[in-house]
């Protein structure tokens, strides 16, 4: 696949689409984003949807 891990995953959870297996991939993409928002030094919003007084 010449290095792109990204095309190889979304390959596998195709061929093996059991939840389980489109669960942990998708975890996996989230966690890489999330590691590469801190190395350039973003931080992720997340709006924690709570209803205020």
């Amino acid at each position: 696949m010449d290095g792109n891990q990204a095309l190889a995953e979304q390959l596998i959870s195709e061929m093996t689409s059991s939840p389980l297996t489109t669960f942990v991939s998708l975890l996996l993409k989230e966690q890489e984003r999330q590691s590469q928002d801190r190395q350039l030094g973003q931080d992720t919003v997340v709006d924690d949807n709570q209803c205020r007084r």
